[in-house]
């Protein structure tokens, strides 16, 4: 019986072990190597997980930053003086938070770097990490800044056409001798596939601290098929711009579909091996990278032919998803047309995530609306965080795109179910503790007793 219970409540604390450990991954985050999800260092408030995320634990907190190393004087004795650090500093003013490519492509990236010390550094160079090596270049090997002035980097990167589909993080660190800045961006490489017959969408999102703005590219590659027009629908988040006023279109958008702002551009007549770009500046700066990273584009219509202006996906239901186990999307299809229409819908997930369908095909009537369920299964290896898919609905030979960021978690007891075991625990602990003191205390209660008997005797 004692055995049992201390069995018992060894199990109790490791089920509020883990709870409490399981509690702390459920962040999104930044960071793994090829991989769909990514780390937000400042929230993160455990060393440890800190350190396993590729981040730098300094002073009690996590960052993104690599810790600042306190300036030590050369040794000579003498004086007891306080020496202090040189105020000389290189500061990332202008660099690219997220690159969208596709397997097989090569592109150039650019970063700025700012001296806001006093005096002049010699030999700055730029080392890169979190890509294989054979991947990127950097021009030129070393630069050479005055104080307040500014320099660049071009970095090349060529990716593969066999590379691993996914994000990288990859590491910039500008350094010399005696001189050390780091920073990162996210590098999502994107499945490329010579016989696909869809335009390819890439995004790129660049901070500029010195302006204070978010600057952002659409990249419309197509492929293989003819698109008398290509509608592409941008959300833009509320928390960089709650109105289009403020934003500067260096591409001129065909329609401000909502002022909070959501806008439409309409690219006419797509060719075969075309590519068209869409750009825009937001004169704000997000704290937090998150919504960068995961920023899911609104719509896509790919139109061959009249398309109806409200038929499609009116809404989507997605559950919070767990790792090891299956999760069913809701969809909803409504056609408002006097038509009826068939259609195809086709969901791309996340490399090696497992589906029960590969796609769904249906019918909607005039007028009409229908529910359909589409059942994907999580592998137990993937990590809790944000991940992207995309849905595809497709009918006459147009199609509509459509962009969705899903959260994934990792299974664990509900606080209730913990509290309730604990309880219970406690109360059979108490029962048990009762019934083993109730022989000492007749025993205890005897002798007082025959304690009594004595001095009643004796008187």
């Amino acid at each position: 019986m004692k055995l049992a219970l201390v069995l018992f409540f060894f199990i109790i604390i490791f089920l509020m072990l883990s709870s409490s450990c399981l509690a702390t991954t459920n962040a999104s985050y930044y960071g793994r190597i090829n991989s769909y999800y990514i780390l937000a260092c400042e929230s993160i408030v455990d060393e440890s997980t800190c350190e396993s995320a590729g981040c730098y634990w300094c002073d009690g907190k996590c960052q993104s930053d690599a810790c600042s190393v306190p300036y030590v004087p050369p040794s000579g004795g003498g004086g007891g003086a306080v020496v202090l650090p040189p105020t000389v500093v290189v500061e990332f003013i202008q660099w690219e938070v997220l690159r969208e490519i596709a397997q097989g492509q090569a592109t150039v990236l650019g970063i700025t770097v700012k001296n806001t010390g006093n005096s002049s550094i010699l030999g700055l160079k730029v080392e890169i990490s979190g890509i294989p090596e054979e991947w990127a270049s950097v021009s030129p090997k070393t630069l050479n800044l005055n104080p307040k002035e500014k320099g660049g980097f071009s970095i090349a990167i060529g990716i593969p056409f066999n590379a691993s589909v996914g994000d990288y993080r990859v590491v910039m660190v500008v350094s010399n001798k005696g001189i050390h800045s780091e920073n990162f961006m996210i590098l999502r490489v994107k499945q490329f596939v010579p016989e696909y017959d869809k335009p390819i969408f890439l995004r790129v999102v660049e901070i500029d601290k010195e302006l204070g703005e978010t600057n952002v590219e659409l990249t419309v590659s197509n492929q293989n098929r003819n698109f008398s027009l290509v509608q592409v629908t941008e959300e833009i988040p509320k928390e960089l711009a709650n109105t289009s006023d403020i934003i500067n279109f260096k591409t001129r958008p065909t329609e401000i579909v909502r002022k909070d702002p959501t806008v439409q551009w309409d690219l006419l007549d797509l060719k075969p091996s075309e590519e068209r770009k869409i750009s825009y500046s937001v004169p704000k700066i997000l704290e937090e990278f998150t919504r960068y990273i995961y920023w899911p584009l609104e719509q896509v219509n790919l139109i061959t032919e009249k398309i109806p202006r409200v038929f499609g996906i009116v809404d989507v239901k997605i559950p919070i998803c767990y790792s090891g186990r299956t999760s069913r999307l809701t969809l909803t299809v409504e056609n408002p047309e006097l038509v009826s229409y068939d259609f195809k819908i086709a969901i791309e997930l996340p490399v090696e995530w497992k589906v029960e369908q590969e796609y769904i095909e249906g019918s909607v009537g005039p007028k009409e609306r229908k529910v359909f369920t589409y059942d994907f299964l999580v592998p137990e290896k993937v990590a809790p965080g944000t991940y992207m898919l995309r849905t595809y609905l497709s009918w006459n030979g147009s199609e509509v795109i459509k962009e969705y960021s899903i959260m994934v978690r990792t299974l664990a007891l509900p606080k209730i179910v913990i509290i309730i075991i604990a309880v219970v625990g406690i109360a059979i602990l108490l029962i048990f503790l009762k019934r083993k003191m109730k022989p000492k205390e007749r025993v205890f209660v005897e002798k007082i007793r025959e304690m009594k008997r004595e001095v009643l005797r004796e008187e």
